[in-house]
């Protein structure tokens, strides 16, 4: 007998759930809200592939193409960056880029590249530099890009001390006279030796290369979309509620419906973004996206149910998504962690979505603040209906 309720409740739920989402889907302004999602990921992805546009750097490798100038840009070159990274031939034409403004730096990289970097090996005093570097000012932002520079030639240096020593210490000392072997095994072995140990503290770490770095806007960005579209239907619950269309419903049991009306947008919302992060190729584990993205729906629904007690009419809510869309982009991190007196960022639901995918925790936060919403509601809920009382 209770399988057979239960299967009965669920069936019943089941039903419900399907009637709010056509009831949803007839709804034009929040089909038009679900389409944003999808299109801001494309958009975004298809940004990151393109130029950053925050700095433009141009390499210019002098001499013939199996000189060590050009391998040192291609090292350069095949690693992703922020940077933009132009590739000349021609180190006049790269300098009048610079001069000009539409270039922040050249470096050039001579001929005789591997030669100086030899020299350099030998003695630190009397030696011409390995690579010229060119710019009309100086900032912070060139400071930090000149030290990709840096490292790519410290790292061709220490090439050379390594080839050096090779032959003046080890082959003259121990009698080892295969120095091609000797270099074969630098080569294999240096790519495997790794000096910085990386580790996320509290986090799990995602991998987002296609997209770099605009895998955290872009999903900041859709999941403030999903909210939206929960907003919406949380304006369609109290027009309906003024209408006098939950007349029949008791007073007690509206704040369900309206939850229910929420948590049924939320998920298809949640479920959209999802299907737009995997199109966009930033999502993560598919297990990871779909709990995280569960939570970040039971949080949006609790948040626009409260929202929906705070306010008493559709038209004071529809007032308030501006400013409250507008104060999520800038505390929520979705293009920059904003250091705030207050955590006021743990208060929307957009940071669980961002963080969540990344920091354990925060599914756990998401959770419970979804409940602290849910207990809020209630709890004005009651007020409310106390007051009618008095008021009858």
């Amino acid at each position: 007998m209770k399988t057979i309720n239960k299967n009965a409740a669920g069936l019943r739920r089941g039903t419900l759930f399907l009637m709010l989402a056509k009831r949803l889907m007839f709804k034009k302004s929040f089909v038009a809200l679900l389409l944003l999602i999808p299109l801001l990921a494309g958009l975004m992805s298809s940004a990151a592939k393109e130029d950053s546009g925050i700095m433009t750097v141009i390499l210019v490798a002098e001499g013939d193409s199996d000189n060590l100038s050009h391998e040192a840009v291609e090292y350069i070159l095949c690693e992703d960056s922020v940077v933009n990274y132009k590739e000349y031939d021609d180190a006049e034409k790269a300098k009048e880029e610079v001069r000009f403004g539409k270039a922040d730096a050249a470096w050039v990289f001579p001929e005789d590249f591997e030669e100086r970097l030899a020299e350099c090996s030998k003695s630190i005093f009397d030696v011409v530099p390995a690579v010229y570097c060119y710019q009309t000012s100086e900032n912070t932002m060139i400071r930090v890009i000149r030290e990709r520079l840096n490292s790519t030639v410290y790292s061709f240096l220490a090439d050379k001390v390594y080839d050096r020593f090779s032959e003046e210490e080890v082959a003259r000392n121990y009698g080892f006279d295969d120095l091609a072997a000797m270099k074969k095994s630098r080569d294999g072995s240096a790519m495997k030796i790794s000096i910085v140990d990386l580790e996320y503290l509290g986090a799990a770490p995602v991998e987002t290369d296609e997209a770099g770095f605009l895998a955290s806007p872009i999903r900041g960005l859709c999941a403030l979309a999903s909210i939206l579209c929960t907003l919406a239907a949380s304006l369609f619950t109290l027009k309906d509620e003024k209408d006098g269309f939950f007349s029949r419903i008791p007073i007690e049991r509206r704040l369900s419906t309206c939850f229910a009306s929420n948590i049924t947008a939320a998920l298809i919302s949640s479920a959209v973004m999802v299907v737009s992060l995997l199109i966009a190729g930033i999502a993560t584990d598919i297990g990871r996206e779909l709990l995280a993205a569960l939570v970040f729906a039971f949080a949006s629904a609790a948040f626009c149910t409260l929202l929906c007690r705070v306010f008493s009419s559709p038209f004071a809510l529809g007032a308030s998504i501006p400013p409250l869309t507008a104060v999520m982009a800038v505390v929520c991190p979705i293009f920059l962690s904003v250091k705030l007196p207050v955590r006021a960022d743990l208060l929307f639901p957009v940071t669980y979505a961002v963080r969540g995918i990344r920091i354990d925790y925060y599914l756990l936060y998401g959770a419970v603040y979804a409940i602290v919403c849910i207990a809020a509601a209630a709890a004005l809920d009651r007020i409310r209906a106390g007051r009618r009382h008095v008021g009858d």
